[in-house]
């Protein structure tokens, strides 16, 4: 089903990139393919992944999402021909184990070395943007952009930033687990 989706684009402003796209054109369609698994990825509580990226005819497309691990993904590599653009992945089901609603260092620095773009659906909706390149994150729509999981408290993650830096995060997650009105950094 997600390999279906495609967009033609027809705007080439994209920076950084040997094939040019909207990054605005880029946002839409990676929202939409997000929007695609949530569910699938809530109902087994694990995460879907796959890559964005323009055909040989300049049609922005999604490889096929797949799932791996509940806390992880492997991406199936996108085909020789394509420009990879960017990653897309989803977080799985709400837990209180895991800060779910926050891209981890893996996701950052994964996507640096690639040097690529990311985008990071959470179980509250959330969608974030990952500049790969840049080694940064921030929040592209916020709790409920895309379906959020029916389990998600949106009590518990009342202080995640807008965005953050790779060292950011380190220091977030050694902090460890969410907990009410703690300040985000």
């Amino acid at each position: 089903m997600f390999s279906k989706l495609c967009l033609t684009v027809s705007c080439c402003l994209f920076a950084g990139s040997a094939a040019a796209v909207d990054r605005i054109v880029l946002d839409a369609f990676a929202i939409e393919v997000l929007e695609g698994i949530q569910l699938e990825s809530f109902e087994r509580n694990r995460e879907f992944c796959g890559y964005l990226g323009l055909d040989p005819r300049g049609v922005l497309r999604a490889t096929d999402a797949r799932s791996t691990a509940r806390d992880g993904c492997e991406i199936v590599p996108a085909p020789s021909d394509w420009t990879v653009l960017a990653s897309y992945h989803s977080h799985g089901a709400f837990t209180l184990v895991a800060n779910s609603e926050l891209p981890s260092t893996y996701d950052i620095i994964s996507d640096a070395a690639e040097g690529i773009f990311g985008y990071i659906s959470t179980p509250g909706g959330r969608v974030w943007f990952v500049d790969g390149p840049k080694g940064t994150a921030m929040v592209l729509c916020g709790p409920g952009c895309v379906t959020a999981d029916p389990n998600y408290d949106a009590s518990i993650f009342t202080q995640v930033a807008d965005s953050y830096t790779l060292e950011e995060l380190e220091a977030e997650f050694q902090r460890g687990p969410f907990v009410r009105d703690r300040k985000a950094p």
